[in-house]
C-alpha cells in the first residue's frame, strides 16, 4: 500500500505531465524512474494517465479522493470498515 508521501508525489507527477508543460520526451524519462523506483507507484500513475485523465475526473485539476483504506484486526474480525 502507498504512502500519503508516495500518492502524494505520484499525483505531483502526474499533474506536471497533464499540464502539458514539458517535452514529452521528459515525461516518458519521469514515468521510466517511477518505474525503477516503486511498482505501485507506477501502477497509480499509469492508471492516472490512462484512466483518470480520460473518464473519471470532473475538471483539469481533480484527482481521486483519498480515503483511509487501514483498518484494524479487529474491525476486519468484526466485520466493520471505515
Amino acid at each position: 500500500m502507498l504512502t500519503d508521501k508516495e500518492i502524494t508525489m505520484v499525483e505531483a507527477i502526474y499533474l506536471a505531465i497533464d499540464s502539458g508543460d514539458m517535452p514529452v520526451s521528459v515525461c516518458y524519462q519521469l514515468i521510466d524512474k517511477v518505474r525503477q523506483k516503486n511498482n505501485e507507484q507506477y501502477a497509480y500513475l499509469i492508471w492516472l494517465l490512462n484512466r483518470w485523465r480520460y473518464e473519471l475526473r470532473s475538471h483539469r485539476t481533480h484527482l481521486p479522493k483519498r480515503i483511509n483504506r487501514i483498518l484494524s484486526l479487529n474491525d476486519s474480525i468484526n466485520g466493520f470498515s471505515t
